[in-house]
């Protein structure tokens, strides 16, 4: 990314956080542009972008399925009591499965447009300074662009679907 495109992506997404937000989710590196990286990775509190990668939710069948009758999915009894619906990006999704979901089973990985979200997704600091989607209100069910069963495989890990990778479009 050069300077000149970082000075249109500036203008369109409004705040330089914001650029480089969208630059690190995007590519999964910090662009050279002048003072970015470091802005960047100073960033405090929370911003709002969009991208063009799905994000990922995991959660049980039944909460999905309870979800399909009202419209919208709430969250887990956990992302109720955070405040926000957790995500994470496909670089991030098995490292959160294993932290937090660690043998359970019966679970569906929801795929989301995370540009469908709005305002409502921001990405915030977490695990390691990295930026996390969370999104703050219900999952419309249609920014919900694939449900795949999430089983475990013989070791006890989740498997995933092959569409997630580790490395995000860029």
């Amino acid at each position: 990314m050069n300077r000149a495109d970082c000075r249109k992506m500036q203008n369109r997404y409004g705040k330089p956080e914001s650029l480089f937000s969208i630059c690190k989710m995007q590519t999964g590196f910090w662009p050279s542009c002048e003072g970015a990286a470091q802005s960047a990775r100073n960033l405090v509190g929370s911003v709002t972008v969009m991208t063009k990668n799905p994000i990922f939710h995991m959660c049980r069948r039944d909460e999905w399925d309870a979800a399909q009758g009202v419209g919208a999915y709430a969250g887990s009894s956990q992302d109720v009591a955070d405040g926000f619906i957790h995500f994470s990006t496909a670089r991030q999704v098995r490292v959160s499965a294993a932290k937090h979901r660690a043998g359970q089973e019966g679970l569906v990985l929801l795929s989301v447009d995370g540009a469908a979200l709005g305002a409502a997704l921001r990405w915030e600091k977490s695990r390691g300074g990295d930026l996390f989607p969370h999104l703050y209100g219900p999952l419309p069910l249609e920014a919900v662009v694939r449900v795949d069963d999430l089983p475990l495989n013989a070791d006890g890990m989740h498997a995933f679907p092959r569409h997630v990778t580790d490395r995000e479009a860029g």
